[in-house]
């Protein structure tokens, strides 16, 4: 065997599938541009499938030419068993002639040697090259030739991460869509600088200059090293002169983003890049991206990648390949093939930082720190040089995963987040399936939140909904709620069914006369005592974060004037804060704030909710107190008019059996708690994907004793809602 005869075998086989690779992400960011959606009915990825033709290779060299190495012998053979499928000419195929190295001397003696003369550009005269047999998918509006033209006009961009697409105020002149990777949108400069978005594989970046031109009103940069692929606007306009068509449909697909953007529901991620590295002593992280994996191909094709996967498909020690050899090329190649095969890779590091784990980062969109949530939460090296050093892009997002052995419920989850700076955090059990399926929605952007309001012992309804739900088999994984919501919400998040809540709340509640600690009004009519030892009973030390189930609940913070979302803290504590009707019971001190009920500014906490699941979907339970329409109503007379309600009034209405209509002191109160959220109605009711409301008005705010008939009347909405319901989320 020729010496560089196996070497240059290997190469073209990278050769063509970084060929494939190059036009498959050209054809999808063409349907992207033109359809919105990376691939259409009928067209199959051609990555893996197929085998290019010498056109393409040759068409393409530029982009896989940094693949061969400086190797004369190598150079030859190559060439040599490319002159098996097409002409090699100076003229005719100038890229492939430049990427082979032909015009170097020690490349035409071997190859000389070996098999005689090279073509020339004397011997091969040109021809009309061919066009390329890129089988694009087809549209019934786009020919070939537009098709054509479309991959002749993209210009392919490499973008570092960190680096600058472009700058708030630089001229509009092209679109960009990404290929692979991911880019952020930031407005304003310095301190001013704020991230207002996200974008990943498949999306269009700085479409608006396509058909305005102005000056561009934010800056993009690149979270990971990304790979894009820009139209100018000069090439738009010659495309659509030829083609008006283009215009139309290329505006359909910018309108219907105006629309995803402005509608308050950003799309999930199509694509997804996960780098999972281990936490403080570390964790089985195998296993756990093995069933990480296992959760994500509900939604997508899912791909695992660690040392050992790659040393089996590649050879072993191919992680470790020198920087700049023809190993570390083929690497390099296979993972972009990996990354057009798979919409989601899950790439599992080394324990410790090797070349393996910082590829690994690099090539994420997140980073995932695992650990073991009974282990030393101290940063390991890894993590130091992700949290503390330079080496990596500082906005690459990053969650905490702790695993809970044999379902140990979660602590100190506080002393992990004290040492990492994370974007979320979440409580798995290595063993339970549905914990990893629910972590996997939160990685797609697929969520189901539920919001649970206010409504005093109308609450109780809120039990029958949970009842309903696990009834369809649809998870919640995150919960927030206010007043009443929040004290419900919280026993579902730390993992009470709707069988112990029922149990439970009718045992807490059944002497509710304890929690009527009557005191001097200076600060509310109650002392509170009763119900914040209630409160302890229920949640004992547990703190919010420390739940399973992600939880939240809202309070109205009296001294700043704004709505306080609790997402940390102990639970009884905010839970109490939530429930503080004013006057009624003392509010609650924090850090010199004084928080009541957060009906007071959002009884159904929906637009908190939505901002922490951004896509996805959104079911509110509305429980709020009901009220008269009109003042006729009441028959107690007009103070206006001098006419008062004196207690004797009212005692004779009642001995005399006179139908007597008065609000009543804790209507007013829990009204006065939900003008605001009425008011908010128009906001947050567009933004909720299932509005279940129960008919419980007829029931008082303080009558406990009806509470099998509330959950009941919960159960029987929700129940009846759900069997139609068609945005039923995915498992």
């Amino acid at each position: 065997m020729a010496q560089g005869e196996p070497e240059a075998e290997i190469l073209l086989n990278t050769i063509e599938s970084q060929t494939l690779a190059v036009i498959d992400r050209l054809n999808r960011a063409i349907l992207m541009l033109v359809t919105g959606q990376p691939t259409v009915s009928g067209y199959s990825a051609m990555v893996g499938t197929l085998r290019p033709s010498f056109d393409q290779i040759a068409q393409y060299a530029p982009r896989w030419g940094d693949l061969i190495p400086d190797a004369p012998h190598i150079r030859a053979e190559l060439a040599y068993l490319l002159s098996q499928r097409g002409p090699l000419d100076r003229l005719q195929t100038p890229h492939l002639w430049a990427a082979l190295g032909l015009d170097q001397e020690s490349v035409r003696q071997i190859y000389q040697s070996r098999y005689g003369d090279l073509p020339s550009s004397e011997r091969t005269r040109p021809t009309a090259a061919a066009a390329p047999k890129t089988e694009p998918p087809s549209l019934p509006w786009i020919d070939a030739s537009l098709f054509q033209s479309l991959q002749n006009e993209l210009q392919p961009i490499y973008l570092p991460s960190g680096k600058a697409l472009f700058r708030q105020g630089d001229p509009g002149d092209s679109l960009y869509l990404i290929s692979n990777g991911r880019v952020k949108v930031v407005v304003g400069e310095g301190e001013t600088a704020k991230t207002v978005a996200e974008f990943g594989q498949n999306a269009l970046v700085g479409e608006m200059s396509l058909l305005s031109g102005g000056n561009r009103s934010a800056s993009v940069y690149a979270i990971r090293d990304s790979e894009l692929f820009r139209l100018p606007k000069a090439s738009f306009e010659r495309l659509v002169e030829h083609h008006p068509r283009l215009m139309l449909e290329v505006a359909k697909v910018i309108s219907t983003r105006l629309e995803n953007a402005t509608s308050g529901k950003p799309r999930a991620d199509q694509a997804l890049s996960l780098a999972v590295i281990p936490a403080g002593d570390g964790a089985d992280l195998g296993a756990f991206c093995d069933q990480l994996v296992e959760s994500l191909r509900t939604h997508f094709d899912c791909a695992h990648l660690s040392r050992a996967h790659l040393d089996s498909a590649l050879g072993e020690g191919i992680v470790d390949a020198p920087l700049g050899t023809l190993r570390e090329s083929r690497l390099i190649s296979w993972l972009a093939v990996q990354s057009e095969l798979y919409p989601c890779l899950v790439y599992s590091a080394d324990p410790t930082l090797t070349e393996w784990t910082k590829r690994c980062i690099r090539q994420a969109d997140r980073v995932l720190v695992v650990g073991e949530g009974r282990g030393t939460p101290d940063l390991n090296p890894i993590e130091r040089a992700l949290f503390e050093g330079d080496s990596f892009h500082p906005e690459i997002r990053k969650e905490l995963v702790l695993l809970h052995q044999g379902g140990q419920a979660p602590q100190h989850t506080q002393r992990w987040l004290a040492h990492r700076q994370v974007a979320d955090y979440h409580h798995l059990d290595p063993h339970n399936r549905a914990h990893f399926d629910r972590y996997a929605r939160f990685l797609v952007g697929r969520p189901l939140g539920l919001v649970l309001s206010g409504g005093s012992v109308r609450g109780f309804a809120h039990i029958g909904v949970l009842r309903a739900l696990r009834e369809a088999g649809i998870p919640v994984d995150i919960i927030g709620g206010t007043s009443a919501g929040s004290l419900i919400g919280a026993q579902a998040a730390m993992g009470w069914d709707d069988v112990r809540m029922e149990q439970e709340n009718k045992a807490l509640f059944k002497n509710v006369r304890r929690l009527i600690d009557l005191t001097l009004p200076v600060t509310s009519f109650a002392a509170g005592k009763g119900f914040s030892s209630l409160l302890k009973q229920i949640f004992g030390d547990h703190l919010i974060e420390d739940l399973w189930i992600k939880y939240f609940c809202v309070s109205a913070d009296l001294t700043a004037a704004q709505l306080r979302i609790h997402r940390t803290g102990l639970i009884r504590r905010y839970v109490r804060a939530s429930s503080a009707i004013p006057a009624a019971l003392p509010p609650v001190l924090d850090d010199g704030h004084l928080l009541v009920d957060g009906g007071l500014m959002n009884n159904l906490p929906v637009l908190p909710m939505v901002e922490i699941i951004k896509s996805g979907t959104v079911i509110a339970v509305d429980v709020s107190n009901p009220f008269y329409t009109a003042d006729g109503a009441y028959n107690y007379g007009d103070p206006e008019n001098g006419d008062s309600l004196p207690f004797g009034k009212v005692l004779r209405g009642r001995v005399l059996s006179r139908t007597l209509v008065t609000p009543s002191l804790v209507g007013i109160l829990l009204r006065c708690l939900e003008i605001g959220t009425i008011n908010m109605e128009s906001v947050q009711i567009p933004k909720v994907d299932l509005y279940i409301r129960p008919p419980v008005d007829d029931i008082g705010s303080g009558d406990v004793s009806s509470m099998d008939k509330l959950i009941q009347l919960g159960y029987e909405t929700a129940h009846q809602q759900l069997k139609g319901w068609k945005g039923r989320p995915p498992a």
